[in-house]
């Protein structure tokens, strides 16, 4: 991904109070963000994620050296994002403290240039975008979220794990069934050229 940011860089000079840094951030990650929230709650209307994502922003803005507390700051803007639909969700629950601390390892794993990753983007050159989204749509909730993160967001499965609150090894689980399931539901142009499968380890 050549104009992924440097993250750590961000997450420094925006708790240094450089605002500039924290437009780039909204920028880069706003329509993530906002596909994933829709992608995995598609009970909230797309305003209403609009919405959730601006007030977490709106939270950094107002509490930059928070973000000194985060180990990770990717996994930490879609696990507070999801955290903060579930709660839009579920009336009720305030919004007490939006900091999520990771521990040490969370940041050790380095991202993983993902076989779904290729895969996905060699299927959508190939074939109409629109089936390929119906294709991946089509998938049971958890296994559509778990690619979404590995392919799009391009997280290790360490990185998913956290965000979802699932062990690392469900995660593989969840990303080798919707792997299987896009290749049943489409035999023929899934099947990779050497005939490979990638099993869960």
């Amino acid at each position: 991904m050549s104009n992924q940011p440097d993250i750590n860089v961000l997450k420094e000079r925006i708790a240094n109070g450089d605002f500039d840094a924290l437009n780039f951030l909204y920028r880069h990650y706003y329509r993530k963000l906002k596909l994933y929230g829709i992608r995995f709650s598609p009970q909230l209307s797309s305003l209403s994620v609009e919405d959730t994502i601006q007030e977490l922003f709106l939270w950094i803005f107002k509490n930059p050296t928070q973000l000194n507390s985060i180990e990770n700051l990717e996994v930490y803007l879609f696990s507070a994002l999801k955290r903060n639909i579930f709660q839009d969700i579920y009336k009720g629950q305030s919004r007490k403290n939006l900091m999520v601390v990771y521990s040490d390892n969370s940041q050790n794993e380095l991202y993983e240039n993902s076989s779904e990753t290729k895969f996905i983007e060699a299927e959508t050159r190939r074939h109409d975008k629109s089936l390929v989204k119906q294709l991946l749509d089509s998938l049971p909730e958890k296994q559509k979220e778990v690619l979404y993160l590995r392919t799009y967001i391009n997280m290790s499965y360490r990185e998913i794990a956290e965000v979802m609150g699932l062990s690392e090894q469900i995660v593989r689980n969840y990303n080798y069934r919707a792997m299987q399931n896009l290749k049943s539901n489409h035999p023929q142009p899934f099947l990779r050229k050497d005939g490979s499968n990638d099993g869960p380890h």
